[in-house]
């Protein structure tokens, strides 16, 4: 099972500062971001450093020759480095509207069972069994409002039975897809106000169309970059259009997170796999 990670650096030194110079993440807001998850002093002097250092897109950077480590500006080499498991805070969002009980073409299954076959692909093929993933949902509640179909789980199995139990018998012409964002940003925070260590992300499922696409969705992007909170998206549907594209890239550029055109289950397997690189 791959699992999102970590570079931890180990070294002698008192006051420590980090420069992230790679080639193609030296502007953090534009380019990429760099995270310090986890600081240990515990034998001190020797201090552990966990930190996630991804690219403009939220994938993290495999090859860290472009990082280096500093004190008080003068460079250290007194450190190693290794790549450790770090696991995942991921809240799904799924955006479900009555489209969603649509069939795209001349297919068999809906959009709704389309993105629900996803979620269940993440929780058997990608999810940890060592259960260092925490793992949230957010579903439309009724017509209007949201609420969690599952939060912070981290055993695959029941992530599976819960999703696969999903069954609205009514789903909103408009889902209210501010408040569900802002329910997973609240998810988010109260991970980070624990001061979790894992990588944090939020992936939307969505048509990218039928729904509240309005000014509020900027200022839920704003909250989530403040937070540096990835949002990335799944776009359901035989197609995207070019308005589509712009809603959802409205909340993945300024998060640094990315959009994947999802017409099949198995076609959010790349997703899946940059979270859990």
């Amino acid at each position: 099972m791959i699992q999102r990670r970590v570079f931890r650096w180990v070294g002698l030194f008192l006051v420590i500062s980090l420069l992230f110079a790679h080639a193609v993440g030296a502007q953090e807001a534009a380019d990429g971001r760099l995270r310090i998850t986890g600081v240990d002093a515990a034998d001190f002097p020797t201090v552990r450093l966990n930190l996630i250092a991804t690219d403009g897109q939220s994938q993290r950077l495999a090859d860290p020759a472009g990082l280096t480590l500093r004190e008080a500006g003068v460079p250290v080499t007194d450190f190693t480095l290794a790549d450790v498991p770090a696991g995942l805070d991921v809240i799904f969002v799924l955006d479900a509207n009555a489209a969603m009980f649509s069939v795209d073409d001349n297919g068999s299954q809906t959009r709704l069972s389309k993105a629900t076959a996803s979620l269940i692909r993440f929780a058997t093929q990608y999810m940890s069994l060592e259960e260092q993933d925490h793992v949230s949902v957010v579903v439309p509640a009724g017509v209007s409002g949201s609420e969690f179909l599952v939060q912070d789980e981290t055993r695959p199995g029941d992530l599976s039975d819960a999703i696969e139990a999903y069954a609205p018998d009514i789903l909103p012409n408009t889902a209210p897809l501010p408040d569900l964002l802002s329910l997973a940003l609240t998810q988010a925070a109260t991970y980070a106000a624990a001061g979790s260590e894992r990588f944090p992300a939020i992936v939307l499922l969505t048509d990218g169309a039928e729904s509240d696409w309005g000014a509020a969705i900027d200022e839920i992007a704003a909250e989530a970059q403040a937070g540096q909170v990835p949002i990335l998206a799944l776009i359901l549907g035989a197609r995207v259009d070019e308005t589509e594209l712009a809603n959802v890239t409205r909340l993945t550029g300024p998060t640094l997170g990315s959009a994947l055109h999802m017409p099949n289950a198995p076609d959010a397997d790349p997703l899946f796999g940059q979270l859990q690189a």
